[in-house]
């Protein structure tokens, strides 16, 4: 192999390696609290992001707490999305789905819902 190919296939290797969604365990600070819309359907819900939990408002009082197993950050056309995958009691795996924008102290969309904000609460 002379150093022309070798160095092609660093360079393709350093491409593949640099494209893939960067992977934590935790929750980002800039996620964190709680986040609510003013969408009319959800007054009464919310989500929480904590370090390694993650709480939904499910409704007249309810909520449902689950751990978080990893976290994906990746960017694409839509801007950052965050791909939080938390465990239920059961150990079965689920992913919850966010773009983040920093603007406004932070806008979250779901992203099956990009039509609807939602604002972290001042605390």
């Amino acid at each position: 192999m002379n150093s022309r190919q070798a160095l092609f296939i660093f360079t393709l290797l350093a491409a593949i390696v640099g494209c893939q969604p960067a992977t934590e365990k935790t929750i980002p600070d800039d996620l964190l609290g709680m986040w609510k819309t003013s969408e009319p359907e959800y007054a009464d819900r919310f989500f929480e992001l904590k370090k390694d939990e993650i709480i939904f408002a499910t409704g007249e009082n309810n909520t449902d707490t689950y751990s978080v197993a990893s976290v994906e950050q990746a960017h694409d056309e839509e801007g950052i999305l965050y791909n939080v995958h938390y465990l239920n009691l059961e150990g079965q795996q689920y992913t919850f789905s966010i773009y983040y924008a920093p603007t406004n102290h932070g806008v979250i969309r779901f992203k099956n819902q990009k039509h609807f904000t939602w604002t972290r609460e001042r605390r």
